[in-house]
């Protein structure tokens, strides 16, 4: 046994298993032992054993969609992107605690890591630590009114609950979006990148046809819970009708506030050929940037399409 080990032992001994590992140990004490323990039962294991996991365990299991169709939907995603969005590619993993302390998700329904790590289960959560870095590091080099940091990624998610739906699956691919700025006032700020991002989603769903996917209609829902922002968005929702005719748009004002989204939420719905509706798609305006950089000038809007859902239903 080595000295760090025994250390971490030490430190443990007179304190009940369960209270010692959730509580007593720091973090990095934990992930060395937990490390310890994994390689112990590693060795431990065989061939049989390996290829047994691999057949039962559904989040090993390889995605049921062609990787060509995936890279075509990708092509024309990243083709229709506004200029100002950058394009990153993600690691597969995020700090333990990304979806749980930014969103309200259950940490029993993210993969977490004896590293101090969580497998990546909402994009759009990285995308927001990504702009904060990036919105920190503008505020200490000086610049007072920094421009907007608008990010991108189109990557692969793992969600731990299970639901029995035809459309639903352990791991799939997520085209998401985040804007970071500043408030300007008069939520000029709130009104240009939701009109950027909605734009951007209804533009991809239109020309779903160049890559052989078909739907029949979609439908924008905007859920205000701001009644200020509510009171000045009608010329937003009239210039998306004129801007986009076929599509339908409407308005919800709920008493109650989201759990994490503020001032506005939006909501796509598609409609495939066989006159089934599904939800395709969904963001809104959070206060993740507010927290991270402790200021509450921040205005953050993130949104998500589901990809592998697209070729499930359509």
């Amino acid at each position: 046994m080595n000295k760090i080990l025994a250390r971490i032992l030490a430190a443990a001994a007179n304190t009940p298993l369960f209270e010692a590992l959730s509580e007593k140990l720091s973090l990095a004490d934990l992930q060395s032992l937990l490390l310890e323990v994994y390689r112990r039962r590693v060795v431990q294991l065989d061939a049989n054993q390996l290829f047994s996991q691999y057949k039962n365990n559904r989040f090993v299991q390889p995605a049921g969609i062609d990787p060509k169709r995936l890279a075509e939907f990708d092509r024309l995603a990243f083709s229709l992107l506004p200029h100002n969005y950058e394009l990153v590619e993600l690691s597969p993993v995020a700090p333990l605690g990304s979806c749980s302390l930014l969103g309200p998700v259950d940490q029993n329904n993210v993969l977490t890591t004896i590293r101090t790590t969580e497998v990546v289960a909402d994009s759009t959560d990285v995308l927001a630590l990504e702009c904060a870095r990036r919105r920190e590091k503008q505020y200490r080099a000086g610049k007072r009114n920094p421009v907007p940091v608008k990010l991108a990624a189109s990557h692969r998610l793992l969600r731990t609950q299970f639901i029995a739906a035809r459309d639903t699956v352990p791991h799939f691919r997520l085209l998401a979006l985040c804007s970071a700025g500043r408030d300007t006032g008069s939520y000029s700020f709130e009104l240009s990148e939701l009109q950027e991002q909605v734009s951007y989603y209804i533009r991809l769903l239109q020309q779903l046809k160049s890559i052989n996917l078909e739907i029949a209609s979609i439908r924008i829902l905007f859920i205000l819970f701001d009644a200020q922002f509510a009171a000045i968005s009608t010329p937003l929702q009239a210039q998306l009708s004129a801007l986009y005719p076929g599509v339908s748009i409407a308005v919800q004002t709920p008493a109650e506030k989201h759990n994490y989204y503020n001032t506005a939420r939006y909501q796509i719905f598609i409609t495939n050929k066989q006159d089934e509706e599904f939800f395709i798609c969904d963001g809104g305006f959070t206060d993740w940037t507010q927290k991270l950089l402790n200021n509450r000038k921040e205005r953050c809007l993130i949104g998500g399409l589901g990809t592998e859902r697209l070729f499930l239903v359509c």
